[in-house]
Order: structure tokens, then C-alpha cells, then sequence
């Protein structure tokens, strides 16, 4: 039959909003008659808990999903919140995913038997081994048959492909395939939270576990789910649970469930193991398949926690403490009088204890950081205070380069032709007051400088110191000025 393409270029993806009761967001995946693979109906993204984040990595799985050969089915076990920034063990994002070949039918272009994938996604629920595996039942039996009822994906994607080609919008039909999947159930808000810690090992990015190749889908989904459990309780970075061909994932752990007969030698870090091997406690798994270790005891009801740390109690009338009544012997006794006041109270937290451990290290990490930098700037400035400084000589100083030349002074001969006196040109001492204050005490002898002023001075100052001596005056006496 030849297929009308109905839809535009641009083909726009139908989209839908939760009731107020639902709280499974589906997305159909597959071939779009007259376009290509891409979503057929899903939910407004962003939208109550569920974030474009949520719904990118979604998108890589849906993408790529794909049954092995032999197998009408791929199912998948999906963290849909490992790149969260602020995720919290036991409050993210999970996604369980079915991928089926239609058989009899042909996408647009003609290739037989086209892909269909149909993922329901949960966010911050209580998704334990218990709910994980009576969900995924459930999932299964209405999409693909059990021995109760008939499986509706097929027939409901044929009937799809019929309408798709002659209306461009069967809203309608997408919506009531949608409201078939309303009784599943609906897991409580989660209470769960760290649980198991591979924090000091190193868990293996690759788990294969090998299984009979007749085995039913409630021996996979069962060990699927125990699995499950554990990573999400635990901060290992996982990102899927499948049994399909489809590649691995790059970024975090995945465990692939291989049937027997596609089972192949792994390298030597990865662990293979067969699923009647799989450990049914919970800490078993962590530590055989992930390396973990637990890191607190599960938080429960505070009737169901003794002092003893996990032994369970009969189940009694919860009353305040005020309206208990004891015993007058277990009145009177100081030793188990506070017994009930204990039983109020969880057991410590040990999650709590290493993030606080961890906190406390990282603080005094810096604080020893900064203590380093202040001591190293302490030498600083000590070792800068301490060099030795060059100080300047004044003896040793450079010569001014600006002074006139010295020239010797040739005796001077007096006016006085009757004075037989010479006067000679005595040089001139000049004490250096700042080396005679540094106790050197040295002299230094210069010579005047020949200047025209300064000569005519000193010539007329020795003329007249040889007249007075002609006459007889004492250099003191000075006469009276003329008036």
C-alpha cells in the first residue's frame, strides 16, 4: 500500500500533561508514517519533577534500544538522573522501557518490521526491588501478553500507522492507548536514600550476567530489580539495566543481561556472572557485581527499630509518651526507665556522619592551606628585613663633574715696593664634618679656586696686612672709619 506523506516538514511532536492523579509520564517512540523515527506522543517537557536533563538522556536510550535477534523484546532499567547536579540517592529519575520490532509491518520506507519503544518514567518515588518488579509485570503483560491477556502494542502500532496516513493528528488514539497503562501502579513517595558506597573501591563500568536462553521475563525482571535497588540506593554513576543489543552508554555503569547462547569471553575487568549466581541480600550484590560497601543501617518505622539495631518488634498501639504506662518494677528501675524514650529516636544516620567527616576534612584542608601561605609570608618579610643594604660612602662618592678646573696659583707679589714680603698662596683645609662624625677624622686638603674676584680679594687683604706691619699695627687693631 503506498503511503501518503501527511505531515509537513516541520512534523511537530503531540505532546500531553498529567492528571493531577497520574503520575507515570509515557513516551512512545518509533516510526512516524510520512516522517521518520521520532517521538509519536509524549509529555510537555519540563513538567512537574521532570526536567529537559531528564528528558535528553531518555532520548539517547529510546534512540538506540533494540531487541536481540530471537527475542521479541528489549526491556530496560534506566537512570535517567546520573548527570544530575544536585542528585540525591533514592529521589531520581527512573524510566523503564520496552523496545519491540512490529512484526507485518512496513515504515515509509518500505523496510519491514519497523521499531516502537515505549518508556514510562518515574520521578522521586519509592522504587524498590518489590515495586520495581511488580511494575515492570504489570508493563509488560499489557504491552506484551501474558498467559492472562493478549498484548496490545502491536495491534495498537498497526492501528496507528493506519490512521497516521490519512490524519495528521490522531490525538485521540494516542491519548486512549495511554489510558490503558492507568492501573499500574503507583510506588509512594520515596523514602529511601544512601545506602551503599563504592566510594573507596573502584566499581566496574561493565557487569554481564548470563542467563538460560528459555528464561521467562519474571526471572529477568526479578534479578533486574534487585539490582536495581541497589544502585539506586547508592552513589556508583550507573546509567542502565537491559537485556538488548543496543551500546553501551559511555559515562557509568551498565549491566547487561546476555542469554546464553550470546554470551562471549570478556575482558578482565568486567564482571560476568550467571543469574543463578546473583546473591539474593542486597549487600551481597554491592559487593560481588559493584565493589560497595554499606555505609548505614535502612531507615524504618521507629516501632520496628529496637535498641539492638535491626531486630524487629511486634507491632503495638503507637501513644505519646506522656500516656504510657509502665510497670511499677520497670518504674522503679533507673537503668531501663528511658527505654521508651529511646525507642523514638532512628538510628544514627551513618550516611550523615561521613558527608559531615568529609565537610570537616575539607575545612581543615584549607584552613592548613592558609596557615602555609601566612608562615611563608612571615619568612617573606623576615628574609627581605634581614639582607644586607649597600650604604653609601661619602668619602667614596663620585666626583662632581660640574666644578670649575683647578689651576695652581702662582706667589703673588704686594704693591709695596719697600715690602720684601712674599706671600704665598697657602692651600686651604677642609674638614669633612660628616666623616669627623663617623670618627674617620679625615681631611681633605683642596686648592682655592682661580677665580678673578677671589684673587683681587686675597691680593688686597696681603697689601694691606704689609703696610700694616710697616708701620707697626697689630693685624688686630682696625682704625676708625672716616667719617
Amino acid at each position: 500500500m503506498a503511503q501518503t506523506n501527511v505531515y509537513p516538514t516541520s512534523y511537530e511532536v503531540p505532546v500531553y500533561t498529567l492528571r493531577k492523579d497520574e503520575a507515570w509520564f509515557h513516551f512512545l517512540h518509533g516510526n512516524v508514517p510520512g516522517h521518520q523515527i521520532d517521538y509519536i506522543y509524549r509529555p510537555e517537557v519540563p513538567q512537574g519533577r521532570l526536567t529537559r536533563q531528564h528528558f535528553s538522556h531518555l532520548t539517547r536510550l529510546v534512540t538506540y534500544i533494540e531487541p536481540r535477534h530471537a527475542s521479541g523484546y528489549a526491556f530496560v532499567i534506566a537512570n535517567l538522573s546520573r548527570d544530575d547536579t544536585q542528585y540525591e540517592p533514592g529521589h531520581g529519575c527512573l524510566a523503564l522501557i520496552f523496545g519491540l520490532r512490529i512484526k507485518g509491518a512496513k515504515d515509509h520506507a518500505g523496510r519491514e518490521d519497523p521499531p516502537f519503544c515505549h518508556a514510562a518514567v518515574l520521578v522521586n518515588r519509592h522504587v524498590d526491588e518489590e515495586a520495581l518488579h511488580n511494575t515492570a509485570l504489570q508493563f509488560h503483560a499489557k504491552l506484551l501478553g501474558d498467559e492472562t491477556q493478549k498484548g496490545i502494542g502491536n495491534v495498537w502500532y498497526q492501528a496507528y500507522a493506519q490512521r497516521a496516513q490519512v490524519s495528521d493528528a490522531p490525538t485521540p488514539l494516542l491519548r486512549d492507548y495511554i489510558d490503558e497503562f492507568a492501573q499500574m501502579s503507583i510506588p509512594g513517595r520515596s523514602g529511601l536514600s544512601l545506602r551503599w558506597s563504592g566510594e573507596k573501591s573502584t566499581p566496574p563500568q561493565r557487569v554481564i550476567i548470563v542467563y538460560p536462553d528459555d528464561a521467562s521475563f519474571a526471572t529477568l525482571s526479578r534479578t533486574m530489580a534487585r539490582i536495581a535497588n541497589v544502585l539506586v540506593e547508592s552513589d556508583i554513576k550507573w546509567t542502565a539495566i537491559s537485556n538488548g543489543r543496543e551500546h553501551d552508554i559511555p559515562g557509568g555503569v551498565t549491566v547487561r543481561f546476555v542469554p546464553r547462547r550470546d554470551a562471549m569471553v570478556e575482558c578482565p575487568d568486567v564482571v560476568v556472572m550467571g543469574i543463578e549466581d546473583v546473591p539474593e541480600k542486597l549487600a551481597d550484590v554491592a559487593a560481588q557485581l559493584f565493589h560497595a560497601h554499606e555505609v548505614r543501617i535502612s531507615q524504618v518505622s521507629a516501632r520496628a527499630m529496637n535498641w539492638r539495631h535491626g531486630q524487629a518488634l511486634p507491632a503495638v498501639d503507637e501513644k505519646p509518651l506522656t500516656e504510657m504506662v509502665l510497670p511499677p518494677r520497670v518504674a522503679s528501675s533507673p537503668e531501663i526507665v528511658n527505654v521508651a524514650h529511646e525507642l523514638m529516636f532512628a538510628l544514627p544516620d551513618r550516611a550523615t556522619e561521613l558527608k559531615q567527616r568529609k565537610r570537616k576534612q575539607q575545612f581543615a584542608t584549607l584552613v592548613g592551606f592558609g596557615a602555609l601561605i601566612a608562615v611563608l609570608g612571615v619568612l617573606a618579610v623576615v628574609w627581605f628585613g634581614s639582607a644586607p643594604h649597600e650604604q653609601v660612602n661619602p668619602v667614596n662618592m663620585a666626583p662632581v663633574t660640574n666644578m670649575a678646573p683647578v689651576t695652581n696659583v702662582a706667589p703673588v707679589v704686594t704693591a709695596n715696593p719697600q715690602s720684601a714680603v712674599i706671600a704665598d698662596a697657602e692651600p686651604m683645609v677642609v674638614v669633612d664634618e660628616k666623616a669627623d662624625a663617623a670618627g674617620k677624622g679625615e681631611a681633605k686638603k683642596t686648592t682655592p679656586t682661580a677665580t678673578t674676584t677671589s684673587t683681587s680679594k686675597r691680593k688686597k687683604a696681603q697689601g694691606k696686612t704689609g703696610a700694616n706691619k710697616e708701620k707697626g699695627w697689630d693685624d688686630s687693631f682696625k682704625p676708625l672709619p672716616k667719617k
